[in-house]
């Protein structure tokens, strides 16, 4: 059986001097390169999933906002789990009792 749908080739016209500020971005927020378009935090040195999420949670939470400035665009394609990216402050008091 032939399938009546069409067949799409599209076109795209790579910008290598864009891709490559992109990657020197990257870089300069402490991520390092482990493949072609993979990065990970230069200090997450184990690569077991639990580890690698949160490594890569809390290195979105400090970076978040520089990368928005940036033009990056934050999603999951992670239905399952939702986890804040915005900035976390936590403030703490002492009273003193007497």
């Amino acid at each position: 059986m032939i399938s009546e749908d069409p067949i799409v080739f599209e076109s795209v016209k790579r910008d290598l001097e864009w891709e490559q500020q992109v990657v020197d971005y990257l870089l300069s927020l402490s991520l390092r390169k482990v493949r072609d378009n993979n990065f990970l935090p230069t200090e997450q040195k184990q690569e077991e999933d639990t580890i690698v999420v949160y490594s890569l949670v809390n290195w979105l939470n400090r970076n978040s906002e520089n990368l928005r400035t940036f033009g990056f665009v934050l999603e999951s394609a992670d239905n399952q789990r939702e986890y804040f990216t915005g900035k976390i402050e936590l403030k703490t008091k002492c009273d003193r009792k007497e």
